[in-house]
């Protein structure tokens, strides 16, 4: 997670590039406007059968990778 952490309004969440670097080589990448389930939809799914807690973290993988 990271390099950063950042409030929500500075993150459009549209348009988020996603990067997999292993030993400092990327491995992977995507963007979220590419994903065929967006976030809300995903979360929404989640909360179904789950309790979300603050702090819970929803992950997705770039292309590629599953």
């Amino acid at each position: 997670m990271g390099p950063c952490l950042a409030t929500p309004d500075a993150i459009d969440y549209n348009n988020l590039e996603m990067i997999v670097l292993v030993s400092g080589k990327v491995y992977a990448e995507d963007n979220l406007r590419d994903m065929e389930h967006k976030f809300p939809k995903i979360i929404a799914h989640i909360s179904e059968e789950e309790y979300l807690y603050p702090g819970d973290r929803a992950l997705a993988a770039a292309g590629g990778i599953l």
